[in-house]
């Protein structure tokens, strides 16, 4: 049996994942620029508003920190402050930007970039933030249209 856990309107929700320590939902409206988080046991829906369009992101090893894959970069954000510290600009070409991404088993952060226009063209590419260095390497697969897992 399935039931609705929070009433809420979005304009393109996506990315949702599970964070065991601090017993919350987070996901992402895409185009409303805003991160949302559904704790366990409280009906309030927290926001989070963003300069810029988030396409995904990932836990840290700080519950309050997040890795975020934004339009134009790869940022670290503080839920408590709302700072955005820049890791790395978005590795995509002219008119792309960061698309779905998640952690891999080494804890590198595996993203696409895609087209931002419509209709789609296949001119995205798979990135990866080495854990590491923190880098950016591009990884030698197929350009796409929609990087989406």
């Amino acid at each position: 049996m399935f039931s609705i856990a929070a009433d809420i309107r979005n304009t393109l929700g996506e990315c949702p994942l599970w964070c065991e320590r601090t017993r919350r939902l987070y996901w992402t409206d895409i185009e409303a620029c805003e991160l949302l988080a559904l704790e366990e046991g409280n009906d309030a829906v927290m926001r989070w508003s963003l300069p810029e369009r988030l396409g995904s992101f990932a836990l840290t090893d700080r519950s309050h920190i997040l890795l975020m894959g934004l339009a134009s970069r790869l940022a670290l954000y503080d839920l408590n402050t709302g700072f955005l510290t820049t890791l790395a600009a978005s590795p995509g070409g002219t008119g792309t930007r960061i698309g779905d991404g998640r952690c891999d088993r080494s804890g590198n952060f595996v993203f696409g970039t895609m087209d931002d226009g419509f209709p789609v063209n296949v001119i995205g590419k798979f990135h990866r933030l080495n854990a590491a260095t923190l880098t950016v390497e591009t990884l030698a697969l197929p350009d796409v249209a929609i990087p989406n897992s």
